[in-house]
């Protein structure tokens, strides 16, 4: 299989290149909504010691922006995680990085989180059933972000501050846990 690099934007791991798969069936976030998104977050978040999760983590990006950015722990989540065990090794950040190989629908992380990010794959669902179990997942006045596709409708009940911004074919959202 083919593999393009993209970048670390931003932080301790600036400029680090990611292996991300180049196939179809996975569509990796571009580095200007990422970018985009930990922009929006920025000004609302303060990462240091924030544990946090990147949920349907794919290669991984989401969740080692954040902790380049000083996230105490991040854990990326996914059923598929060679892409997210080949960066955390080639960025030696082990300690701080956990990858997890679960369903998003299901997993549990151990204490609840101060930050969750996400970016499933389109079309099915995975953003709002991960809304609706913000109280599994996140703890009280945490943020989420989350991309979904243009034409994505989200029940953000329990949440407060939502904005969402399009970039291209997507909308990134940021809101805070009740």
């Amino acid at each position: 299989m083919a593999e393009f690099k993209d970048r670390i934007t931003a932080g301790r791991l600036k400029g680090r290149k990611l292996v991300l798969p180049e196939d179809e069936s996975v569509r990796p976030s571009k580095n200007r909504v990422r970018q985009a998104a930990f922009n929006m977050l920025n000004s609302r978040v303060d990462f240091t010691g924030v544990v946090a999760a990147d949920v349907c983590c794919g290669s991984g990006a989401w969740g080692l922006e954040a902790s380049s950015r000083g996230c105490e722990m991040v854990f990326l989540v996914d059923l598929n995680v060679i892409y997210a065990e080949r960066n955390v090794r080639a960025f030696g950040v082990e300690t701080g990085v956990k990858v997890v190989r679960s369903d998003a629908r299901s997993w549990q992380p151990p204490a609840p989180l101060g930050l969750v990010l996400a970016d499933p794959p389109y079309g099915k669902g995975l953003v709002q059933a991960l809304l609706r179990r913000r109280g599994e997942l996140g703890a009280a006045g945490s943020w989420w972000c989350v991309e979904t596709e243009r034409d994505a409708v989200l029940d953000w009940t329990g949440f407060t501050d939502v904005e969402q911004r399009g970039h291209g074919g997507s909308w990134v959202w940021v809101g805070r846990q009740e």
